[in-house]
C-alpha cells in the first residue's frame, strides 16, 4: 500500500447481507474478520444476535 499510514475504512460484505466496517486501519497487518461479529446493516436489533451463517472461514492476505 506504499506510504499510506492509515486506511480510512474497510467494508467486508458477506453473501447473506451481513457486513463489518473497520475504520482507521493501519497497513501491513493481518486482520481477522468473523462473520459472527458482523451485523446486518440497518437490521440489527440490540441484544438479538443474527442466527444465519454465511461462510465458515475467509482469509485475505495483503502486503
Amino acid at each position: 500500500m506504499g506510504k499510506i499510514k492509515e486506511i480510512d475504512s474497510i467494508v467486508v460484505k458477506w453473501p447473506c447481507g451481513k457486513q463489518k466496517v473497520l475504520k482507521g486501519v493501519k497497513p501491513n497487518q493481518t486482520i481477522t474478520v468473523k462473520e459472527a461479529e458482523s451485523g446486518l446493516p440497518g437490521k440489527a436489533v440490540r441484544g438479538q444476535p443474527v442466527q444465519s451463517r454465511c461462510l465458515s472461514r475467509v482469509e485475505i492476505t495483503m502486503g
